[in-house]
């Protein structure tokens, strides 16, 4: 196989893999600022304010990374913290409410 075939093949496939990234991206956007729950491929799970998605390479290969604010709670009110988590390879991501958060500061 030809060289230019080769990197003709290669290009297409990264295309692919970047639209379907920035469709991923776009449907998390809704949830920027809300309290949610995300769990990883470890069943490991973080708890805060969904900031954004980053598409990464890792280990040779894309991978997303969601960045969660840590919560802030101060006489029953509640506020993302500059401090954030990062999270890999989350498998599930839901929204989640107040009442059913318990986070001790």
């Amino acid at each position: 196989m030809k060289p230019e075939v080769i990197i003709q093949q290669g290009l297409k496939s990264a295309n692919i893999l970047l639209k379907n990234a920035q469709k991923r991206a776009a449907e998390l956007d809704h949830l920027k600022g809300e309290l949610v729950i995300i769990t990883d491929a470890n069943g490991k799970t973080f708890k805060g304010f969904y900031r954004n998605v980053e598409f990464v390479i890792l280990d040779n290969r894309i991978t997303a990374r969601y960045t969660v604010c840590h919560i802030l709670e101060c006489n029953g009110f509640i506020m993302p913290s500059e401090h954030t988590d990062e999270v890999y390879d989350a498998v599930d991501i839901r929204k989640t409410s107040y009442k059913n958060y318990r986070y001790k500061v």
